[in-house]
């Protein structure tokens, strides 16, 4: 999540989501969410090598995106079904 703002450090990344999670929880959760996501995609369907993953440069896009749709998607059942 560190390399949203071009950063490649674990204790970066920690503070970031400590920030996020100070103004949203359910935001913070999102970009866990849509950078787990991502880097799974990465590793699994896209053969990526794993020091991009462990980087974290399959995770940053999923995660933006992800707290994105968080926000601005209205939230009702046909939406999520």
């Amino acid at each position: 999540i560190s390399q949203i703002f071009v950063v490649e450090s674990p204790l970066a990344g920690a503070i970031i989501i400590a920030g996020i999670t100070i103004y949203s929880r359910g935001l913070a959760l999102h970009a866990l969410a849509g950078s787990t996501v991502g880097s799974l995609v990465g590793l699994a369907f896209c053969g990526a090598e794993m020091s991009e993953i462990t980087t974290g440069l399959w995770g940053f896009n999923s995660a933006l995106t992800s707290m994105a749709v968080g926000t601005f998607l209205v939230h009702s059942t046909p939406v999520m079904l």
